[in-house]
């Protein structure tokens, strides 16, 4: 995809998480600037971006997801992007 002139590489999220795929109206993408360079994750949608504070440790193991946070009576799940773009840049390569 390109923002502002810049064409960024594009990570499907439900590809890698081996989630179905629904047709959409709106691509949506979060874009997120790594040491790499920026990047763009697609999404259905982004419900709200808050801070979160406290972090905890899982107890299960997630693929992709780093430490949960309560968002009032929520807990929501950090997605472990480093780890993320580790792996497929391993796949790539094999």
């Amino acid at each position: 995809t390109t923002l502002r002139g810049d064409v960024l590489p594009v990570i499907n999220l439900k590809k890698v998480l081996d989630l179905p795929e629904e047709d959409k109206k709106e691509n949506r993408f979060i874009v997120l600037s790594q040491t790499i360079g920026r990047i763009a994750l697609s999404v259905d949608q982004v419900a709200q971006i808050f801070s979160a504070a406290s972090p905890e440790n899982l107890e299960d193991e997630i693929p992709y997801v780093s430490k949960k946070v309560k968002y009032g009576e929520e807990s929501v799940y950090l997605l472990d992007v480093r780890q993320l773009l580790e792996d497929l840049k391993t796949e790539s390569m094999s």
